[in-house]
């Protein structure tokens, strides 16, 4: 995907969440990401103007913290359109949350080739690296291409044990799931 993302934000919840835990503005020297929040674990993402940007076929980079619990995770982006390659209809835009290992997770994705936007869990066991994947909500999400969105994700522990995770767009929720 070629893109840019202007910044990213991850905030506690509720009344807290004025506090950020983790920002990052894009502000330094132009060149790569700097590794001191950012663990690239595929492709490559550089800083340009105060806006980092990938336009690797694939591209994933965690944070190094990795003890997040109830957060909002944002950020906005601008798709230039997916770059070339097989043609996967789940290639687009993919947001980790609740990222404890890579066989226990929950995740986003939106700006998809196949203009759909789910949200997923990964648990261990099973034919994807290791884990099996399970489609928790679908949408149908066409991709604004060329247009700065503002995606955020939600992920929170219910009383009851279970786990909410919603995706937004533009302060519209797309997908929710428990």
């Amino acid at each position: 995907m070629k893109g840019a993302i202007l910044m990213l934000v991850l905030a506690l919840p509720g009344a807290a969440r004025a506090q950020a835990l983790l920002r990052d503005s894009f502000d330094g020297t132009d060149g790569p990401v700097n590794g001191a929040i950012w663990h690239v674990t595929s492709g490559q993402w550089r800083i340009a103007g105060r806006r980092a940007y990938s336009d690797s076929a694939v591209f994933r980079a965690d944070t190094r913290r990795t003890n997040f619990a109830d957060v909002d995770v944002s950020f906005t982006v601008v798709n230039q359109g997916l770059t070339t390659g097989d043609g996967e209809p789940w290639h687009g835009v993919h947001m980790f949350l609740r990222r404890q290992s890579e066989f226990h997770t929950y995740y986003l994705s939106v700006n998809r080739r196949d203009n759909r936007a789910l949200i997923k869990k990964k648990v261990p066991g099973g034919p994807s690296n290791g884990g099996t994947y399970y489609d928790l909500a679908s949408a149908s999400f066409p991709v604004p291409y060329g247009r700065a969105q503002r995606v955020l994700g939600r992920v929170r522990n219910n009383p009851d044990g279970s786990v909410g995770v919603t995706l937004y767009v533009d302060g519209r929720v797309i997908a929710s799931a428990v």
